[in-house]
């Protein structure tokens, strides 16, 4: 943990212009996709562009809230906010944005199987009903069962730490509970629905043409190239902080690799939350919802 955070500051003390940057992409192109699907009449009405919408919120919540406040602090050389700032900002960030977000990919890659698979989640009302739930249903489970564990995981500071009154870690298996259950379950349930998602296709496409109750059914590519690049962004972060404290070097060279391996794993961490917009674009209805509103407002 101590290393992710020592990278993270390193990054924003030397490369403060990029990560605002990064920040501009983050809300820019989320607040479009939330934008683009409520001007469009066919993604409204679409249950998985709703879902979408889910996401790209966990997302905005990224550079609204976690990058502007790291930012300030990476400027100025110390944490000049509160004390309980500092501690929902690290819980936010480390594991309540991600189990979020991975979990409303999940949510969205059974959108897509239920739509193929399920008559009565496809029909009428049940569709909202049931889109909705599950729409909430990231946020309940991570707040549930994420915010009690990181209580039990963290202890007040010592007095000798710079900010005595932020919560530290405890160097036992609960640290490595919280910091598990913030991604990996996610990840893998990611993978497996992923792949049903685009076998379903592969099965349905000759013997349906997926066309259920008005709302087209198209290849999952956007939504194969979203699971794969939250799985592949996110790993390295979470990978570096499950030792919890553990992680030690024995030269000033292997110091500096883990340090580079820290600043890169940082890096991704902060970029998929402004590539993930962009593979929605690979959808046909989402590119043609573009199109439309792009020749409305020049007209």
């Amino acid at each position: 943990m101590e290393l992710l955070l020592g990278s993270i500051q390193v990054t924003l003390r030397h490369n403060l212009g990029i990560l605002l940057l990064c920040d501009v992409l983050i809300i820019f192109l989320n607040l479009m996709v939330i934008v683009l699907i409520f001007m469009s009449e066919r993604l409204r009405n679409s249950t998985k562009h709703m879902l979408v919408v889910n996401l790209a919120f966990a997302d905005l919540l990224i550079g609204v809230i976690v990058i502007p406040l790291y930012a300030d602090y990476g400027e100025k050389g110390e944490w000049q906010f509160p004390c309980t700032l500092r501690n929902a900002l690290t819980v936010l960030q480390m594991n309540i944005l991600p189990s979020v977000t991975t979990l409303c990919v999940f949510v969205i890659n059974m959108d897509y199987v239920f739509a193929m698979g399920c008559y009565f989640y496809t029909n009428g009302k049940t569709k909202y009903v049931m889109s909705g739930s599950m729409g909430l249903l990231p946020w309940v489970i991570s707040g549930a069962l994420l915010v009690p564990l990181y209580f039990i995981a963290t202890e007040p500071g010592r007095p000798y730490d710079v900010l005595p009154c932020v919560r530290r870690y405890k160097e036992d298996v609960t640290a490595l509970l919280l910091i598990a259950f913030s991604f990996f379950p996610q990840s893998f349930i990611i993978m497996v629905t992923g792949i049903a998602a685009v076998i379903g296709y592969l099965i349905k496409r000759r013997s349906t043409g997926l066309d259920m109750f008005g709302e087209r059914i198209h290849s999952p590519v956007d939504i194969s190239l979203v699971s794969f690049i939250t799985i592949l962004f996110y790993t390295p972060y979470f990978c570096l902080a499950v030792p919890v404290n553990r992680i030690s070097c024995s030269s000033s060279s292997e110091c500096e690799v883990l340090r580079t391996i820290g600043i890169i794993a940082s890096w991704l961490f902060v970029i998929k939350s402004f590539v993930v917009p962009l593979c929605w674009f690979c959808s046909r209805d989402f590119r043609t919802a573009f199109r439309n509103i792009c020749c409305w407002c020049c007209c």
